[in-house]
């Protein structure tokens, strides 16, 4: 699943619970959908920051006796395929801020930008890179990704130099996730001891920082998915287990403190956390909703929209 806060739009995979007709594409503004007949089984990696494009990745096939996945790069309206590729097993990309540029996360390969325009390739000096731990920071067109083998470490790949940069920060242990959250122009950051940080736009301040091993109903693990509300007042995370609850616990805590404002005890059949929504909510697996200051469920627009339109 993807929601894309900025223009009110989602795409949704087929095979959700709530999903069994192929790849949609929603418009939240006009409450439609629309269903990508020609990719039914693909899935959705990204969509691009003003719309326009959509990269699609497929399931795995055999191609030059390995397994690869297909990928593409589609424009939305006129499922032109802008470029194509049989040639890696791709796990994540994403745009850079003029959408002239992609950043490819693939199989026993370092990341790689890709520019549209010539499809010349540039290829970040670090392996071991993941997209989906890292962040976009916007106003800088950079990517910060945290290292796989070095601790308290992260890289910065500029999408206008090229060049990629290694910053030590201040915490304990390795980097699992980070998030920049653009309207507060700082980074929140999540280490491999369940520790989560706040820190200033250059990493030169922590503001505060928030050890879940302390609490009394002590996590297992904390997810490496940092969500936020659409204010980003409020931070949402998630432990798939608990030492009272197997199923796990959501964690509603406030942005300028560190603070958890709320825990919500998960159950058999509702659904994890799939992605943020809007508002103060989260859309979860079930393709319901879930108000993370009050822990409300409800049915979302998106079960409404497909029900009603495809």
């Amino acid at each position: 699943m993807i929601v894309n806060r900025t223009n009110k739009t989602a795409l949704i995979e087929k095979d959700k619970s709530f999903n069994g007709k192929g790849l949609i594409f929603l418009n939240f503004e006009n409450n439609t959908s629309r269903l990508f007949k020609d990719y039914e089984d693909w899935e959705p990696i990204t969509i691009s920051n003003n719309s326009e494009l959509l990269i699609l990745k497929s399931q795995w096939i055999s191609h030059r006796g390995t397994n690869k996945t297909e990928l593409i790069i589609l424009n939305i309206k006129t499922e032109e395929i802008i470029f194509s590729t049989k040639d890696f097993l791709v796990y994540d990309s994403i745009f850079d801020k003029g959408n002239d540029r992609v950043l490819l996360d693939v199989h026993n390969k370092k990341l790689f930008s890709l520019d549209l325009k010539t499809f010349e390739k540039t290829e970040l000096p670090k392996k071991e890179l993941r997209i989906y731990k890292g962040t976009f920071n916007s106003f800088e067109n950079k990517f910060y990704v945290p290292s796989e083998t070095k601790k308290k470490c992260v890289f910065c790949f500029s999408f206008e130099t090229r060049e990629t940069d290694e910053i030590l920060t201040d915490v304990i242990g390795k980097i699992d996730k980070i998030k920049f959250f653009s309207k507060k122009r700082t980074f929140v950051v999540l280490t491999s001891e369940n520790i989560l940080y706040s820190f200033s736009e250059n990493f030169k301040i922590k503001n505060w920082q928030l050890d879940f091993k302390e609490l009394g109903d002590k996590p297992s693990n904390i997810s490496q998915k940092i969500f936020s509300s659409e204010s980003q007042d409020f931070i949402f995370l998630s432990a798939s287990s608990t030492i009272k609850n197997n199923w796990g616990v959501d964690y509603c805590v406030d942005y300028k403190t560190g603070n958890i404002l709320n825990y919500i005890n998960n159950t058999q059949g509702r659904g994890r956390i799939a992605e943020q929504f809007f508002g103060n909510e989260v859309l979860l697996h079930s393709g319901k909703t879930m108000d993370m200051i009050s822990g409300k469920i409800r049915e979302s627009e998106v079960i409404k929209i497909i029900t009603n339109n495809v």
